[in-house]
Order: C-alpha cells, then structure tokens, then sequence
C-alpha cells in the first residue's frame, strides 16, 4: 500500500495496523505515533499473536530495504 492508501484506510476506520519493524532504538528515535513496534527479527515468532481481522502495514523507514 501507499503512504495516502494507508491514511485513507486508517481515517475511514479499517482495520489497519502499522508496525514499524526497526529496532527499538530506532524506533525510540522517530515513528509513526499509531504503529506497533515489533522488530523484524522478532516478527515471526510474534505473529500468532497478532489479530487475524486487521490488515497489516509494514514501515522501516529504510523505503523497503531492511534485510
């Protein structure tokens, strides 16, 4: 999704969740205020804890280049 996509779902109550997938202390240093900060490291074993009726957005801040 694109950045307006997302605002747009958000503003018209979706079910849409951000997580930002950066380290903790990058996220410490910026985010967007909504997202959940779950690092990409620790995704996998975190996402059975996550509501299947949301849809998911990714953020990294690194414009999808986080390995």
């Amino acid at each position: 999704m694109e950045v307006d996509e997302v605002k747009q779902a958000l503003q018209a109550n979706k079910k849409n969740q951000i997580i930002d997938i950066r380290s903790k202390e990058e996220y410490e240093r910026a985010h967007i205020p909504i997202a959940l900060n779950i690092s990409l490291q620790d995704l996998k074993d975190n996402i059975s804890q996550l509501d299947k009726n949301f849809q998911f957005v990714t953020a990294c801040g690194k414009g999808g280049g986080r390995n």
